[in-house]
């Protein structure tokens, strides 16, 4: 059995997943540890399904502790609840809905010998644990093709809403893992970034994408230090990345490892949470980096590149002569991203900035064409110029009021 020379603390905020939040305490009761070396924090986040009734007949072996909020709060003010709560050195973030490995904790606990570590686990891993009536679209599509390719064909007809696919021995003695499954396209980006960066992500400017709070850990100290979760984000998304965002640029080192823990599907209700948090997420750090994360896409496709833009980015922020070229880069990426997202109610606002943008530039074109150019001699940038002229090009062939391009603007760049 494995002894921790630190206190572990796992972190769990629900919502009205009770069938699955059992099984994830079935499996964190399995652990190859001493219960005594960590204890589970459960933050019933205003569920009103049974979870409280499964929390209060839980027959476990583990050191468990319960919160409970009397409505749903955010993510961010759940897990925050469950860190102020906690007595361990070590915060371990899981979901409700996951299945951890039974060497889960200790692999966490043991990794954080050296300070200002954040640990990644593996995330991409997949199970259907129960049928819900609710599934549709990809979900339904991905449950139909996993059910016929592991040979547990269900007529949907005769299945009930929360039919258990997965039992409670299947848990208990690891059966269960013959019927995960990865979801490949997720599977192989996380996997190209490790192949190309490795597990510690040398020279990769976003470890922070990996900060995904299903299975990943920090020491408490380290959280408290970077101002724990933003408790503003609602709903889903950005909560996790906004806290990795913090720890990496505190100077947290990333490392990725092999500790398992798996999803089970469920139903996500559709909704705009995730839009608008990408939103705030861009909005509250004014960062040229974050914002390539999310809309590189529009410029380019190899992330390669992307990186290295980054890393330009970093190498000249300092400097007097670069500090118009990332100002105008950032006010770029910002009319790409209203334009992608729609979500400035007031469209007004969008138009002025793209028409003072375009104008800015069509007054500066011979001072931003010098800065480039003496940035280029000095530093050796030429990712970030070489795209910074790429994305002028675009936004300037946008007519302004029709979003369509317009080649004469274009043309007078030029």
């Amino acid at each position: 059995m494995v002894i921790l020379s630190m206190k572990a603390s796992v972190i769990i905020p629900t919502y009205n997943a009770c069938e699955r939040l059992y099984y994830n305490l079935l499996s964190l009761s399995m652990q190859d540890i001493d219960k005594k070396e960590f204890e589970v924090i459960v933050i019933d986040n205003g569920s009103n399904d049974n979870t409280k009734g499964v929390l209060s007949a839980l027959d476990l072996d583990l050191n468990l502790i319960i919160i409970r909020t009397p409505q749903n709060q955010s993510r961010g003010k759940a897990r925050n609840l469950g860190i102020q709560a906690s007595s361990g050195d070590i915060m371990i973030f899981s979901d409700g809905d996951m299945i951890s490995d039974h060497n889960f904790v200790s692999q966490h606990a043991s990794a954080h010998k050296i300070k200002n570590r954040v640990v990644c686990g593996i995330n991409w891993d997949k199970i259907f644990t129960y049928f819900y009536k609710d599934f549709k679209g990809k979900l339904l599509k991905s449950f139909i093709e996993i059910q016929t390719k592991n040979n547990q064909i269900h007529h949907l007809a005769y299945l009930k809403d929360k039919e258990c696919l997965i039992d409670k021995e299947s848990i208990i003695d690891d059966s269960y893992k013959q019927y995960v499954f990865t979801q490949s396209l997720k599977e192989q980006g996380y996997k190209r970034v490790l192949e190309i960066y490795g597990n510690e992500f040398r020279e990769y400017c976003f470890p922070w994408s990996f900060f995904i709070t299903n299975n990943c850990s920090v020491r408490k100290d380290t959280i408290i230090e970077a101002g724990m979760f933003d408790e503003g984000y609602e709903g889903w998304g950005c909560e996790d990345l906004d806290l990795g965002y913090r720890l990496y640029k505190n100077g947290c080192i990333f490392i990725k490892q092999d500790i398992k823990s798996v999803h089970q599907e469920h139903p996500i209700k559709p909704g705009d949470d995730g839009i608008k948090n990408i939103y705030r997420f861009t909005e509250k750090y004014d960062s040229a980096e974050i914002l390539l994360f999310y809309f590189s896409n529009y410029i380019l496709e190899d992330k390669e590149r992307i990186n290295n833009i980054v890393k330009d980015i970093h190498a000249i922020e300092k400097k007097a002569e670069a500090f118009i070229l990332i100002s105008l880069f950032t006010d770029i990426l910002k009319i790409v991203r209203d334009r992608e997202m729609k979500v400035i109610s007031d469209n007004q606002k969008r138009l002025h900035k793209m028409k003072s943008t375009k104008e800015f530039v069509l007054r500066n074109k011979q001072n931003i064409s010098n800065a480039c150019t003496a940035i280029e001699e000095i530093y050796e940038c030429k990712n970030f110029t070489a795209v910074l002229n790429e994305l002028i090009i675009k936004i300037l062939k946008i007519n302004i009021y029709d979003d369509k391009y317009n080649s004469k603007t274009y043309e007078t760049y030029q």
